[in-house]
């Protein structure tokens, strides 16, 4: 068969392994944990089965060390030295008339001085050859156990039969070539995958990052031979795979994105063994890359092509989930709802505004909306004054929402334009004439504002002389006024205790002149904004710059 994967220089591979041990970040294990962490991951092999494997030739091991020369298993010794042999595992299984029922029956016992380590990628091999020998007998056969032993004998004559053909012997050699491939590119990939590096104090971080260009630079000619449409194929029949292991592909994909190393290396069962096999074909994908400088597909997009790209770009506004870009993940977090960072920004005018909303958030406990108090300051050196934070907003893909008093028209004109050339994404809402006068009646404000004053809750002719005097005014402004024109202790108003206050009632009496508050209204809007996709909005919205609201973009624009 014309398989350029068969034909990879294995005895190179090791002898790259050999050279620089110390280099891979996921060890080397002894066939006991190499059993472990396969059957961690629901692949149920002994320590000594994988010893068997082995010595039948079905596996092959990374490394041996001994301290005795070994003469068996066509060994290759590529290291001699303070009493301790290296050898290196080169063998490709050959075709023969084996009787496996005496193969592994003569087996000779391996001596404890020989120590044979198993990169934790051959668990890739142990899966398909627990696959292959395992009996596909469905559980209700047992009640038909009249006809249980022919199935048996049939399943394991087709095994038997399997093992002296051509296929089965490609395929062992294949599965092991495969995860040879990926071992080799391990410490070149991994610090691009973990964004991290484990290695010994003997060397510096310069010194360990220069040993692993160097071994890449000697390892490279082993994907140099394999052509690029042959590795997309491999990469896209390895991600397939995992997804025949553990179909999550959405859980697969959250826990790459996770800076947790130990949840993303130490995942257990199908999972864990699903992710083991989907981090070696990422690793193939980034040898594969460095070496024909190209973007292949990443894992989730392999099995779908390039349209899945495609989505992405929409949906997250880049191509690739997986090359650690802060804005990326987050946003493909946010629309999992596994993001607890800030959704939207609302900027407010004052301290009233700013603990009116305060007092929303907190009570329904709300953690990714931040309210800022802009104290005034709309405007500065004839430009929006919080430009820069609002530009800092779209680029970490963060509604922006904005309260402000329509009596001033410098304000609602800076307002107005930012949203006119796109500065921001969100909404912006005018009150007019100003907070208090748009979300409550006079009477009501009287009302609140006597409350705050329980010292005088005895003089109802004072309360009665408050009604009567504020009760025609047009603005915050002149109601205070004139309500601290009848008595001083109404200084209490206008502030942040004033703000809690409306909305408490505000939130008793929802409505005014029988429609919603406006105040309550925009916040109900903010949960519609937070559900949204940012990227999805600002690509086919944009903020009406008169009403403040989201609307669809017109085709030309």
């Amino acid at each position: 068969m014309n398989d350029t994967i068969l034909d990879l220089n294995i005895e190179h591979i090791g002898r790259l392994i050999a050279k620089r041990t110390f280099i891979w970040q996921m060890g080397f294990l002894k066939p006991s944990d190499i059993a472990k962490f396969s059957k961690d991951r629901s692949v149920s092999f002994w320590d000594d089965h994988i010893t068997k494997l082995w010595q039948l030739g079905l596996i092959r091991a990374d490394l041996i060390r001994s301290n005795q020369d070994l003469s068996l298993y066509n060994l290759k010794l590529v290291n001699n030295e303070n009493d301790e042999f290296i050898y290196i595992d080169s063998r490709v299984l050959e075709k023969s008339d084996i009787d496996w029922t005496s193969a592994i029956r003569n087996l000779p016992k391996i001596s404890s001085n020989i120590e044979i380590l198993f990169h934790p990628f051959r668990y890739y091999v142990l899966y398909h050859l627990e696959q292959s020998m395992k009996l596909n007998i469905a559980p209700i056969q047992m009640l038909g156990s009249k006809s249980y032993p022919k199935l048996l004998d049939y399943f394991i004559s087709r095994f038997i039969d399997w093992t002296n053909k051509d296929d089965f012997f490609y395929t062992i050699n294949r599965w092991n070539n495969i995860a040879s491939l990926a071992i080799v590119a391990e410490p070149f990939a991994f610090h691009k995958i973990f964004r991290t590096s484990s290695y010994s104090v003997r060397y510096s971080y310069n010194q360990f990052h220069r040993e692993v260009q160097n071994h890449w630079d000697e390892a490279k000619v082993t994907y140099e031979r394999i052509n690029l449409e042959e590795l997309q194929q491999l990469h896209q029949q390895i991600c397939v795979k995992v997804e025949s292991i553990d179909s999550n592909v959405k859980i697969h994909n959250i826990i790459r994105l996770s800076g947790n190393d130990a949840l993303r290396l130490k995942t257990l069962d199908k999972l864990g063994g699903a992710l083991c096999i989907r981090n070696m074909a990422e690793i193939i994908r980034r040898g594969g890359e460095d070496i024909y400088n190209i973007e292949l597909l990443e894992e989730d997009d392999a099995r779908y092509g390039p349209y899945s790209k495609e989505v992405k770009i929409t949906r997250y506004g880049s191509g690739r989930l997986f090359d650690n870009n802060r804005k990326v993940i987050s946003e493909y977090l946010k629309q999992a709802r596994l993001d607890y960072g800030v959704r939207l920004r609302w900027y407010v005018e004052g301290k009233t505004e700013y603990a009116a909303l305060k007092k929303l958030v907190n009570i329904y406990d709300i953690s990714d909306i931040e309210i800022r108090n802009l104290g005034g300051r709309f405007i500065e050196k004839n430009s929006l004054a919080f430009r820069e934070s609002l530009e800092q907003d779209m680029d970490s893909r963060i509604f922006s929402f904005i309260s402000l008093d329509g009596d001033r028209s410098d304000n609602l004109r800076v307002v107005s334009n930012a949203a006119k050339d796109e500065l921001f994404l969100g909404f912006f809402f005018v009150s007019k004439p100003d907070f208090e006068v748009a979300n409550f009646n006079i009477i009501e404000l009287a009302e609140v504002l006597w409350s705050m004053v329980p010292e005088l809750h005895n003089d109802l002719d004072m309360k009665n002389s408050l009604i009567e005097i504020v009760s025609d005014s047009t603005n915050a402004k002149e109601f205070f006024d004139k309500a601290l024109s009848i008595s001083n202790q109404f200084r209490v108003g206008k502030g942040e205790a004033w703000g809690e206050k409306l909305m408490e009632y505000a939130i008793e009496h929802p409505t005014l002149n029988g429609k919603k508050r406006q105040i309550l209204e925009s916040f109900d809007i903010s949960f519609t904004a937070e559900h949204d996709r940012f990227m999805h909005t600002k690509e086919s919205c944009v903020i009406d710059h008169i009403s403040g609201k989201i609307v669809k973009r017109k085709e030309s624009e």
